[in-house]
């Protein structure tokens, strides 16, 4: 069962959030309750980098802000420089490039913390490949939604699950632009060690065989 009164009250005070419902994937996890099986239900907003406080987040934002200059978003590699970035927020980060116009994406960057969180490794690989249709279908639709918006945009997680907990799990999505025109990259950060986000949760959701299955030691 799903309960969004509280969700429903804040679109109330920000009407241009937008929330999405990957309604097909349910997952049955095994939990001792009464309820014996529970589906999950993965749903996140769209929000404005403003909406949320960006922890980690807000370094990657800044530089990005820094190196753009007039433009609407940087360049790959001429402006926007993994190498540049703290050192702590790469591992955090995934570049990804858009290919055909959009038929598909390819990874050019997973950094580490993905592979030691999630148990597999997307660097050189196209989205397709990505183990599930879940996956692919939710990180496709956000990378088009960053095309279309052409600016920095937050995804925040949320999922059924029988206890309370403030969502903090997002993924700050960057556009980059070789032309200056057109988005053909995407820059993305997670913070997968944050203290407050419970990532697990989602990732088990979406991977209930990950060979980690733990996450990651802070």
């Amino acid at each position: 069962m799903m309960i969004f009164g509280d969700i429903r009250r804040k679109f109330k005070k920000h009407p241009r959030r937008a929330l999405i419902i990957e309604g097909s994937s349910k997952r049955g996890i095994d939990h001792p309750t009464s309820l014996g099986v529970l589906e999950l239900e993965i749903r996140y907003e769209v929000l404005e980098v403003t909406d949320i406080d960006l922890g980690e987040g807000r370094a990657v934002l800044d530089y990005w802000e820094r190196v753009r200059g007039d433009a609407f978003a940087p360049a790959w590699s001429r402006q926007f420089r993994l190498t540049e970035l703290p050192t702590r927020v790469v591992p955090g980060m995934t570049v990804i490039d858009r290919v055909d116009g959009g038929q598909t994406f390819y990874y050019r960057f997973w950094g580490t913390h993905h592979m030691a969180m999630k148990g597999f490794e997307m660097t050189g690989k196209t989205i397709d490949q990505a183990p599930n249709k879940d996956i692919q279908r939710i990180g496709t639709r956000q990378l088009e939604t960053v095309i279309q918006r052409r600016r920095p945009t937050v995804f925040l997680y949320t999922i059924d699950y029988p206890r309370r907990h403030k969502p903090s799990e997002f993924i700050l999505r960057l556009p980059l632009s070789d032309d200056g025109e057109t988005v053909n990259r995407v820059a993305s950060f997670q913070d997968l060690t944050s203290p407050t986000a419970r990532w697990e949760i989602l990732h088990d959701a979406l991977l209930p065989d990950r060979p980690y299955g733990g996450g990651m030691a802070r």
